[in-house]
Order: C-alpha cells, then structure tokens, then sequence
C-alpha cells in the first residue's frame, strides 16, 4: 500500500549510513526451529533484547514498489544474538513487499494484509522466546544460553520469518533489518512503529466507513500525519 511508502523513507533516515552487514542469500536455519510454546527460565538465560528497560522499537511496513524491497535481505545492525552477553537495546524493522492484493478490492487487500502480519507469531527460533505487548509496541526477546552456544543468528531468525511471510502467494520480497545499537533514535522508530499500527486501524476505519466525518474521527491525527492519508480516502469515495 502506498500510503506506508512515506514512512518507509522516514524508517530508512533514521538508520546509519554504513556500518550494517546485509546478506540476501538466505542461511540454512533447520537446526535453529524451535517448538510453540517453549520457555527460557532464569537459569537458562543469557540475556534480552529489549530487556531491563532497554529501549525496544517494533517497525512493520508494508509496500508495492520493487524498488524499496527489490529481493530478500537481512540487514544487521550493531552485535548479532551471538555476539551479545548483556541486556541491550533493540529493533526489528520489517519491510514487506506485496503484489496484487487489490484484485478483490480494498477491503480484501486489507485482510490479506492483516493475514500476512500475523504470520510473526508462526517464528520460533530454538533459544530465542519472544515476548508481545499488546498494551505497547514492544516485541522483547529473551536468548538463551544455548542459542548462544549454537551461535544463533539474526540472519537465522529473519530467515525464518521471511519464509513464513512468503507462505503467503501476495509477498514477493522481505527485508529484515535488525538493530542493537545503542545510540539509534528508538524514540523516533517506536513513534514510527506506532503510526504504522495506527495507520492499518484507520485504512480498515476509511474503508469500512467512507461517509465518516473527518473533523470528528478518533483517526484524523494519523491522517494529518501521513500525507498520502487523504488522497487514498478522497479515491476510495470517489470510486
């Protein structure tokens, strides 16, 4: 959907010029599929991601153009999950590339894509438990010892969630950009991450209820905050 373009261009300024190691070649990832459900105890810990009031950002992002998500990639950066032996702050920016998830219409594109985000919770890397609040945009992560002696990696786990998501016939591309470093803006990137959440409730609002009055919407700050808002809801009443 285009209206998430604008936000992937703010997402990408925030990252650092150089210093992150991509691979588009996806890694063998078999030994590291863990089980539904499996539980990283205090004694079995190493450390988390987002852990001990680190900052944590969670970045889902959605697109058509080719050029942003030409092909699959993982992009690291800071330490990857081996490297690491302490709690630290942490991001997981993801870059989803569709096509034809409009040959139903709008509302069927929408529940496509409310489909494919959740694919997420269908990733489990051995060692590697993820921890969701609903009440905010955190996604901690707890490591554990183990998957640190099996030297886990982030290219490991971005594996995995791409392949999930390309489960999906509409996804044509993924990038995977994982962050650990500690002088990123993840204030700015949690308010980005937010926005987008934000922005997929207004579009099903817009598409559910095209009549609305925009002056009075529980939706308008979204609109106001992505430019590409009121165009795509000006060309779904004048359809």
């Amino acid at each position: 959907m285009g209206v998430f373009d604008e936000l992937i261009t703010k997402t990408e300024a925030l990252l650092p010029k150089k210093g992150g190691r991509a691979i588009t070649s996806l890694p063998d990832y078999t030994k590291h599929i863990g089980r539904k459900g499996e539980l990283i105890l205090g004694r079995e810990l190493s450390y988390e991601l987002g852990g001990e009031n680190k900052a944590c950002s969670i970045v889902n992002l959605y697109t058509e153009d080719e050029k942003i998500v030409p092909e699959d990639e993982i992009v690291i950066y800071g330490k990857d999950i081996y490297e690491l032996k302490e709690d630290t702050a942490f991001a997981r920016i993801t870059i989803i590339r569709t096509e034809g998830i409009y040959e139903h219409g709008e509302q069927a594109a929408y529940n496509l894509l409310e489909t494919i985000g959740l694919k997420k919770y269908d990733v489990f890397p051995k060692g590697y438990m993820v921890r969701t609040s609903v009440l905010s945009n955190r996604e901690q992560a707890r490591v554990s010892k183990e998957a640190i002696k099996d030297k886990l990696s982030f290219y490991h786990v971005g594996s995995m969630y791409i392949d999930e998501f390309k489960k999906s016939k509409y996804v044509k591309a993924v990038k995977m950009i994982f962050i650990t470093l500690p002088d990123i803006d993840y204030i700015k990137l949690d308010h980005l991450g937010t926005l987008s959440t934000d922005l997929f409730r207004t579009l099903n609002h817009i598409i559910s209820d095209l009549k609305m009055d925009c002056k009075h919407c529980e939706w308008k700050l979204v609109c106001d905050e992505v430019e590409g808002m009121k165009e795509f809801h000006q060309k779904m009443i004048n359809k």
